[in-house]
C-alpha cells in the first residue's frame, strides 16, 4: 500500500461545499490499488482533483488513463476536475456533482 498523502486545499474546499450539500464524500481514498483524492460511495464515483501537469504532460496522462481504467473495473467511474473549475466555479460545479451524485446513487 502505498503512503497516504495529505488532501489539497482544493479538494477540502470541493468536499465541504458537498458535504454542505448532503454528499457523501471521502477524502483521499484507498482503493487496493490506488489513493484517489475523493469518492463518493454511494454514487460510485472518483472524483480526481488535477493541476495542470495533469493535462499538459503526456506520461501523466498515460498514467491517469490506466487508473482510470482499473477503476472502471472495480465498477467506479472517474470524474476529473482541474483546479481552476474549483477556483472560479465551485458552487455550480458542486450542483452539478450534487444531480449526478443523486442519481448515480438512485441506480
Amino acid at each position: 500500500m502505498s503512503k497516504i498523502k495529505p488532501a489539497s486545499p482544493h479538494a477540502k474546499k470541493l468536499r465541504r461545499v458537498l458535504k454542505e450539500r448532503g454528499i457523501t464524500c471521502w477524502l483521499e481514498h484507498w482503493d487496493e490499488h490506488k489513493h484517489v483524492d475523493m469518492c463518493l460511495p454511494d454514487a460510485k464515483l472518483y472524483i480526481e482533483v488535477d493541476g495542470p501537469e495533469h493535462y499538459l504532460n503526456a506520461k501523466q496522462i498515460i498514467a491517469d488513463i490506466k487508473r482510470d481504467r482499473y477503476s472502471e473495473k472495480e465498477g467506479f467511474d472517474t470524474f476529473r476536475v482541474n483546479n481552476e473549475m474549483i477556483d472560479g466555479h465551485l458552487e455550480e460545479l458542486a450542483d452539478a456533482i450534487e444531480v449526478v451524485a443523486r442519481e448515480r446513487a438512485k441506480n
